[in-house]
C-alpha cells in the first residue's frame, strides 16, 4: 500500500491528502524526499499550513525549522522558521510533544498533530 493510501485510510482531508501526494512525488523512489529541491508553489494553497524541520540527525542537536508557514507562524504568535523547539515549547512540553512527536512520525512511521490546548509556547 503506497502512503496516499495509509493516509487516506486516516483522514479524508483533502489538504492532508493532497500535500502527502506532494510530498510522496517528491520522493520518488528514496526513502525521503530532498527538501532544498521541493518546489512548494506547486502546493501553493497549502503552504501556509505546511512547517519544515528535517529530523534526520535526531532531535538531540536541536534542529531548526527550515519553514514555515503563515497559519502555523499566527498559530505560535511569532515567526518560527529558523527556531529550534526548545525556544518555542517551555517547561515539560518539548518532552512531551516534541520528542513524542519525533519517535512517532519519524521512526515509527505514524501521524502525529502537535497541537494540544495545554501546551505553553515560550514567550
Amino acid at each position: 500500500m503506497d502512503w496516499v493510501e495509509k493516509i487516506r485510510r486516516l483522514t479524508d482531508n483533502r489538504k492532508l491528502l493532497d500535500f502527502t501526494a506532494f510530498v510522496v512525488q517528491a520522493k520518488g523512489d528514496r526513502q525521503f524526499p530532498d527538501y532544498k529541491k521541493m518546489d512548494l508553489m506547486q502546493v501553493a494553497p497549502l503552504v501556509q499550513h505546511v512547517w519544515a524541520m528535517d529530523f534526520r540527525d535526531g532531535v538531540d542537536n536541536r534542529p531548526k525549522l527550515i519553514f514555515s508557514g503563515t497559519h502555523i507562524d499566527q498559530h505560535y504568535e511569532m515567526n518560527i522558521t529558523g527556531k529550534s523547539f526548545e525556544e518555542m515549547y517551555k517547561e515539560d512540553d518539548f518532552e512531551r510533544a516534541i520528542r513524542g512527536n519525533y519517535y512517532q512520525v519519524y521512526l515509527q512511521k505514524r501521524a502525529s498533530y502537535t497541537s494540544h490546548p495545554n501546551l505553553k509556547f515560550a514567550t
